[in-house]
């Protein structure tokens, strides 16, 4: 017997919105696949519990607790209806946690240290200024582009273990939870460099 449902899901700070996650539900697994997130399967010893959390004003949606720390510490489904339905029809299928709340992680909190969150930020406001003293008039002058190539190849970099992950996450399995987020933000940095640079060629060029 196998249950499935449209909607969207939560992994860490990445989110897909409906209707682009799947829920599959069977006695043995529990799987939640999203475009752009990729997928996160338990089961039911992974799992403590599956529970409907939320609000009218937040939303109401299905959380996976569970013990595995190859995973991100967030993962919802956020499905088109009843968030209670959703979590029921899991029960009735048979999927049903088995692992201790004993054996849940510490919770990790704020991923980054916030000595490297202040760095970051440090660095986006001198760029922002001086390009600004450079008046190239460009959308995005030569130090906000280098500064978002730094991004695009951080977006990698911090997910191999090395000086950089130690400099910036509280933890290793942090990355679990930023993983899917660090994908838009690679999306994003190397879109707005080669925007940025290609801009500041042309206006070169004229």
């Amino acid at each position: 017997m196998r249950y499935e449902a449209k909607g969207g899901a939560k992994f860490g700070w990445g989110k897909a919105f409906g209707p682009l996650a799947t829920l599959s539900v069977t006695s043995s697994e529990l799987v939640i696949e999203a475009s752009f997130l990729g997928e996160q399967r338990f089961s039911p010893a992974d799992v403590v519990e599956v529970r409907a959390v939320g609000s009218f004003f937040s939303g109401r949606r299905v959380q996976v607790v569970h013990v595995r720390t190859d995973r991100p510490e967030l993962v919802e489904f956020w499905p088109r209806g009843s968030a209670e339905a959703v979590r029921d029809a899991i029960f009735e299928v048979g999927f049903e946690g088995k692992a201790s709340a004993a054996d849940l992680p510490e919770p990790i909190g704020f991923p980054f240290r916030w000595s490297f969150a202040a760095a970051v930020l440090l660095l986006f406001v001198a760029a922002f200024f001086a390009d600004r003293a450079l008046q190239l008039g460009v959308v995005h002058g030569p130090c906000a582009s280098a500064t978002m190539a730094l991004v695009f190849v951080g977006s990698f970099a911090i997910r191999k273990p090395g000086w950089l992950q130690r400099m910036a996450l509280t933890e290793p399995r942090a990355l679990e939870t930023i993983r899917s987020w660090l994908d838009l933000v690679a999306v994003v940095g190397g879109l707005s460099t080669l925007v940025g640079w290609g801009g500041l060629l042309l206006a070169w060029a004229r």
